[in-house]
C-alpha cells in the first residue's frame, strides 16, 4: 500500500520543459511538445526489434547498425516496434563507400517493412 503513495521519479531524459507549462498553442508550448515527441522517437528506435535478412555467406563492407543508420539518415527507415531489412538486393563486392551510396540511392526499393 505504501508504494502507491510514492511518486515516480523521472530520469534525466524526461526532464525539461513540458507543453502544459506554457499557454496553449504558444511557441514555447509547441517547442516543448516537439522535444517530448523527439525524445520518445529516439527511445523507440533504441527499443526497436530489427530483423535483417542476408544471403548465406553474404558479407557487407559495413556493419548492419551502420547500414540502418544510413537508412535513417536519408529518411528510408520507417519507425515502428519491429523493422525488417532485406539485404538480399545488395550486390556482392561493394566497398564501404559503394554500399553507402547503394543504400542512399536504392532506399525506396530497399525500404524496410515495419509493424507496430
Amino acid at each position: 500500500m505504501a508504494n502507491r503513495d510514492r511518486q515516480k521519479t523521472q530520469g534525466a531524459t524526461k526532464s525539461g520543459p513540458k507543453p502544459g507549462e506554457f499557454p496553449l498553442g504558444s511557441e514555447k508550448s509547441r517547442a516543448a511538445a516537439r522535444a517530448v515527441l523527439s525524445a520518445r522517437e529516439e527511445e523507440a528506435q533504441d527499443n526497436q526489434v530489427r530483423v535483417c535478412v542476408f544471403r548465406a555467406g553474404q558479407e557487407l563492407a559495413l556493419d548492419t547498425d551502420t547500414c540502418i543508420q544510413i537508412l535513417r539518415d536519408c529518411g528510408k527507415w520507417r519507425k515502428g516496434k519491429c523493422g525488417v531489412v532485406n539485404f538480399l538486393k545488395v550486390p556482392d563486392g561493394l566497398n564501404a563507400d559503394e554500399l553507402e551510396k547503394f543504400l542512399r540511392e536504392h532506399g525506396a526499393g530497399f525500404e524496410p517493412r515495419t509493424s507496430d
